[in-house]
């Protein structure tokens, strides 16, 4: 599909289930569809940070907060410096 909304859905469902790259193939297409769309963002964030792609993560949850700044992102990256080993920048 070409809808963010169903994009996103699927990809947030396809998180849940541990499927991480189909989660992610759908949000990519989310983002580059809607790229200003913080929930997309913060998703995807999520995702990458499941897949221990940290940088990644960080990079989205910081677009996200950009796009929407939502206390859930805040505490989405902090968790992601938390495992990165920097609490201090949690």
């Amino acid at each position: 599909p070409n809808y963010t909304f169903a994009l996103s859905g699927r990809g947030e469902t396809y998180r849940r289930l541990g499927e991480f790259d189909k989660a992610l193939a759908d949000l990519d297409k989310a983002v580059q569809l809607l790229p200003n769309d913080w929930y997309n963002l913060n998703t995807r964030g999520r995702v990458r940070s499941a897949k221990k792609d940290f940088p990644g993560a960080l990079a989205d949850f910081q677009a996200a907060i950009k796009a929407g700044d939502y206390a859930i992102t805040h505490v989405n990256m902090g968790l992601v410096y938390l495992q990165m080993g920097r609490a201090s920048d949690a």
